[in-house]
């Protein structure tokens, strides 16, 4: 699986609250840091998610996400 996919598919999991799907796909290493297509970071999201999961998110906190990385296109 490749980096760009894993990380796509870590925000879509988050983005769910799929605990188990999250553990599994950093378990692959999938980069809680990565920038997606859309310009977001996976961090920001899984914190956009509407039914936001907050153990997702101190999931990929603890994998070391950074919650001061901006966006692509900025902060807006």
């Amino acid at each position: 699986m490749s980096r760009d996919l894993a990380s796509s598919l870590l925000a879509t999991a988050a983005g769910k609250g799929d605990l188990s799907a999250v553990h599994r796909l950093l378990k692959r290493q999938a980069d809680p840091n990565a920038v997606l297509a859309t310009g977001e970071t996976v961090l920001v999201a899984a914190c956009s998610a509407e039914h936001v999961s907050i153990a997702c998110v101190r999931t990929l906190l603890q994998a070391r996400a950074d919650p001061l990385a901006q966006k692509r296109f900025g902060n807006e």
